[in-house]
């Protein structure tokens, strides 16, 4: 009795292509949420930081500020940095200077190169003709993206539903070749 009809053969190919897409899809694994709102409409010295955004993963974390002045861009020279240190000292500090978008004069991102996860010191540092400005948090730095157990167990209904479709059909293949 032959039990490999072409819909089990097509099962068992499309198993092994999920599979085979899930591992070797590795760089696509990148942290998938949102950045984390750091602050909103801080005020801090003449700068106003409308919001800060972080995505501290180890390999690069990513940091963004829109910064107004009165309203407006910052003047022409002022410098943004992000930095930070592991809180059990470690590592040595991190800093990166922040690049200016050309599409809007008030964004500042950078990227900085985290080598380990843990809690950090972070910090913002303005300086420019308005002033100079430093603002610090504490965040934890996570390994970038991934499967974790909370992924695979959204996929345990669907692999159920799969398994049972399976059984059924062979189990009416089986009555269909008794009777």
């Amino acid at each position: 009795m032959n039990h490999h009809t072409p819909f089990t053969r097509t099962l068992w190919l499309s198993i092994i292509a999920l599979v085979a897409s899930v591992l070797f899809a590795r760089p696509a694994w990148a942290h998938s949420g949102a950045p984390i709102v750091v602050v909103r409409d801080m005020q801090l010295g003449a700068y106003l930081v409308e919001r800060l955004l972080a995505d501290p993963d180890v390999g690069g974390g990513t940091f963004e500020a829109i910064i107004t002045v009165e309203g407006s861009a910052p003047p022409d020279g002022t410098t943004v940095r992000f930095g930070g240190e592991p809180l059990d000292g470690a590592s040595p500090a991190l800093v990166a200077s922040a690049e200016r978008s050309a599409t809007d004069p008030r964004t500042f991102t950078a990227t900085i190169p985290f080598d380990r996860e843990g809690e950090w010191r972070l910090f913002l540092e303005i300086a420019g003709p308005a002033g100079d400005e430093r603002y610090e948090w504490t965040m934890r730095v996570t390994p970038p993206g991934g499967f974790s157990l909370v992924s695979l167990l959204c996929l345990v209904p669907f692999i159920a539903a799969g398994v049972l479709w399976w059984w059924g059909t062979k189990r009416m293949d089986e009555t269909t070749t008794h009777a």
